[in-house]
């Protein structure tokens, strides 16, 4: 029996990543700064003039170098109000960690990583945490024995959203909105 090359898997994932980034990278660069809702946490951005044109983002090739964030200063939650971002989701962030909150009637935190990492936390403060695959990841509890299949993907109206099975909102499709990171809203 021949053995496959290990550059043909490579190929094979590489592929549909690479496109989906693309995607994604694109459908931000297509949707103006002034069309793109504000987050909730975030200073008003002045308004940039209007002859001033967006940079030109190559099609193929290394993405454009990020421009480094400021960090933001921590959000001052209201008096009984939980933490915006819990500590178990905030201690794996870097500059490149998108941490969104689900729109719903019990809002949970998800952050995602770059190395492919998933960490979710639940309304009643439970942990869980998992690895993407195409877009879906196996949700398991830190320390516990709960468990649920979460499926990341866009909705109609361009925004994330996650769709559930198992766990407290099984057979729900929850949109997601973005508190730190890139979105493709």
């Amino acid at each position: 029996m021949k053995r496959t090359p290990s550059w043909v898997w490579i190929v094979a994932v590489g592929c549909p990543l690479v496109a989906l980034v693309l995607w994604f990278a694109l459908r931000r660069m297509s949707v103006p700064a002034r069309a793109r809702p504000a987050r909730p946490d975030a200073p008003a951005e002045p308004e940039a003039p209007a002859a001033q044109e967006p940079p030109a983002v190559p099609l193929f090739g290394p993405p454009p170098p990020r421009r480094p964030e400021a960090p933001a200063a921590p959000a001052q939650p209201a008096a009984g109000a939980p933490d915006p971002i819990p500590g178990f989701i905030a201690e794996s962030a870097d500059a490149m960690a998108q941490i969104v909150r689900g729109a719903g009637a019990n809002p949970f935190v998800i952050g995602f990583y770059a190395d492919g990492t998933i960490r979710f936390v639940d309304p009643d403060g439970g942990c869980y945490a998992g690895k993407a695959e195409s877009a879906r990841a196996r949700m398991r509890e830190v320390g516990g024995t709960r468990a649920f299949t979460v499926q990341i993907g866009v909705g109609a109206d361009g925004g994330l959203q996650a769709t559930f099975t198992g766990g407290m909102y099984d057979a729900e499709t929850l949109a997601l909105v973005p508190l730190v990171g890139w979105s493709v809203a």
